[in-house]
């Protein structure tokens, strides 16, 4: 009876010999193109305590993590590593000689149900505009590197849109709320669920004009007048309560929701901002005008406008291509994460809706960790989905394997082994095996044979593949001529 088939786990990789060749020559390459901006590499665990990310995280990332309990200890895989980064920073363990310190990393990531790679950097004390466009420009050079030509870079800043909540002094889940649904905004669709998700969680957003009167009745009483209103308004509809909460219980809830103050005006505010923010996209020579209309249609201040302009003077002065640069400043960022400038970079392969890099600063990161506070910035590759953008463009082709040798020792183990040593200590690849099987011989470059006879005289049998003709000679000749043709 044949044994159950075992499944690969859901959205995890087999990567084929291929595919990781050409998947760590990319990686190679960003490496080194971090490593000419100063960013020294690290490694960090996979597994982490899962309390790192819900100090660190919003809903998105904490709702695809992939946790388990092992020992009384909540863990995860880490579905990014900017928090290990600073984590590992607030504990001393990656000793900076001083600020800022510039950090590289690479490794397996994963979120719901998707493992990647993800390659990026971290600049931990960095502060300022030049930062910023230092990571945006690397993430640029990395691309032009490795001959992309299509990619897209946009820029936007969260601090417009977090500054404009703070300053209506919206209650945290409401201003989270707004936060996590800005892309929402784009749409009639999506407007009309955010207004729904709001009524549900305010209940005084949106209602109508005898909800209104009920509000103001109760306001206009002290706590024991309206708790008796409410018990002798729930007696006289004959509802029976239920539960375990008692009837004092029950009033004194619903008298918190219902004298809760009144946000509706900065609700309906909040919502007309975050409409017009999602507007502000175009070109910079374009939208920069109406983003200076926008903020003083507001009374905003333009820290954020100057910001953005500086780094594209910056970047001008990097040598990046203006021409692919847009501004978005209604592009859906960790708003709990993130507290400046802000970058995406896409692609016509992935569609419009997914990205192959991202990033931006980050300067509360390390100080919720526990560490003092310290700015900081940086940015990460999706190593899988940059390689959907190669391999469209067919810009970056994956070197071939190294000349390897096929060496067939028949019944001559020993000197084949022998044989076999001497040409791997010369940096030639060889498969040991005592017979060929089908394929064998169109996946190598070369074949040797040796038997009895070649174990009496010292010598092998050396044929190229893709000729017949063999050549008799001593192991020192065959490493010569192995060595002088590296193609077959």
């Amino acid at each position: 009876m044949q044994s159950p088939k075992v499944e690969r786990v859901l959205g995890a990789q087999d990567v084929s010999p291929r595919e990781y060749a050409y998947s760590k020559q990319v990686t190679e390459q960003l490496q080194q193109c971090f490593r000419s901006f100063g960013y020294q590499p690290i490694e960090l665990p996979i597994v982490v305590q899962e309390e790192l990310y819900l100090l660190k995280s919003g809903g998105e990332v904490i709702a695809k993590m992939q946790e388990f309990v092992h020992q009384n200890s909540h863990l995860c895989l880490r579905p990014e590593i900017t928090a290990s980064v600073a984590r590992a920073y607030v504990d001393r363990q990656l000793n900076p000689v001083a600020l800022p310190a510039r950090f590289q990393y690479s490794g397996a990531v994963f979120k719901s149900d998707r493992q990647f790679t993800q390659v990026g950097i971290e600049a931990i004390g960095a502060v300022g505009t030049l930062a910023d466009a230092e990571v945006i420009a690397a993430t640029c050079r990395c691309l032009e590197n490795l001959a992309v030509a299509d990619f897209r870079l946009t820029l936007s800043h969260v601090g417009i849109l977090t500054q404009f909540l703070a300053k209506l002094g919206l209650e945290d889940r409401l201003r989270n709320l707004l936060l996590s649904n800005l892309a929402e905004m784009r749409s009639v669709a999506g407007r009309d669920r955010l207004h729904q998700l709001l009524s549900e969680m305010y209940p005084n957003f949106g209602q109508n004009e005898q909800e209104s009167q009920l509000v103001q009745l109760f306001a206009g009483q002290d706590v024991d007048q309206a708790k008796a209103t409410i018990l002798e308004l729930l007696d006289s509809l004959n509802i029976e309560l239920t539960g375990n909460r008692s009837e004092d219980e029950i009033a004194d809830r619903l008298l918190t929701k219902i004298k809760r103050r009144d946000c509706t005006k900065e609700l309906d505010q909040a919502l007309d901002f975050m409409t017009d923010l999602c507007q502000m996209q175009g070109s910079p020579q374009t939208v920069f005008g109406q983003i200076q209309v926008f903020l003083d249609k507001y009374q905003c201040d333009n820290q954020a406008l100057r910001e953005l302009q500086e780094i594209l003077q910056l970047l001008q002065a990097y040598g990046v291509d203006e021409s692919k640069i847009s501004i978005d400043l209604g592009m859906d960022k960790d708003f709990q994460y993130y507290t400046g400038i802000v970058f995406e970079v896409g692609h016509p392969a992935l569609g419009a809706d997914r990205t192959f890099c991202g990033g931006g600063r980050y300067d509360n990161l390390v100080a919720n960790l526990g560490g003092s506070p310290t700015p900081a910035t940086g940015c990460s590759f999706d190593l899988d989905l940059l390689l959907v953008a190669l391999k469209q463009e067919n810009k970056f082709v994956p070197e071939d394997f190294p000349a390897s040798v096929l060496l067939l020792c028949n019944d001559s183990l020993a000197y084949g082994i022998q044989v076999a040593t001497a040409l791997r200590q010369a940096g030639i690849a060889v498969e040991l095996n005592r017979d060929a099987v089908p394929n064998h011989f169109s996946s190598h470059s070369w074949t040797i044979q040796v038997s009895a006879a070649e174990q009496q005289s010292q010598t092998l049998r050396l044929q190229q593949n893709g000729r017949e003709q063999s050549l008799s000679i001593g192991v020192s000749e065959a490493i010569t001529a192995i060595n002088q043709i590296q193609q077959p």
